[in-house]
């Protein structure tokens, strides 16, 4: 099923990237902050403009844990960590409204083309990721392992807190092992 759900996926991308050729050229603009040293382009690409005994070139874009693809832009020997789809809605597409989030239309994080991206307040993208059924992470059911070995299964970590009067957020800590927490007052997290 997986198999062919990403064929289906890769089948969708191929098509959008022929309905861009057929549009028209890939069209470059400066990354607002770095004029002059990089560009990006209304595809997602990123170019290094040539300078000091660089050739330049297309940069290497890296998956983050999140899914997004992110790249590293030098401004006078010091890194800046960008994703890329607000590299590419900065350059490409207005915001009067000073909206702060810029969100995927088809909710395919790697898909940075300028128009599969939106400005969104906070409130707005939520909204659109429940609209597109995507799923939330602290509302996925989780289990729940006393040391005492009472197992527990709650249908999200808001749920689990109320009802063994626990903290949501060292919940979520122990679940993704931040500070190094694997129990909470005894508790052990997972997804179920």
């Amino acid at each position: 099923m997986r198999a062919n759900a990403l064929v289906r996926t890769l089948d969708m991308e191929r098509d959008e990237w022929l309905e861009w050729q057929r549009r028209g050229r890939e069209e470059w603009k400066d990354v607002p902050g770095f004029e002059g040293l990089y560009k990006v382009s209304n595809y997602g690409r990123i170019y290094s403009c040539p300078r000091c005994g660089t050739k330049g070139g297309i940069l290497k874009q890296y998956v983050d844990r999140y899914g997004y693809l992110k790249v590293i832009l030098y401004r006078n020997g010091k890194p800046y960590y960008f994703k890329v789809h607000r590299l590419v809605a900065m350059a490409f597409i207005p915001n009067p409204e000073n909206k702060p989030t810029v969100n995927h239309k088809n909710n395919n994080r790697q898909n940075n083309m300028v128009d599969n991206l939106e400005w969104t307040t906070m409130a707005e993208n939520l909204d659109h990721s429940h609209k597109q059924k995507r799923q939330v992470h602290n509302k996925m059911p989780i289990i729940a392992i006393h040391k005492s070995g009472e197992v527990r299964i709650f249908e999200s970590q808001r749920e689990a807190a109320r009802q063994l009067n626990l903290c949501q957020r060292h919940i979520h800590n122990v679940l993704y092992r931040k500070n190094r927490m694997k129990t909470y007052k005894g508790w052990c997290f997972k997804y179920a």
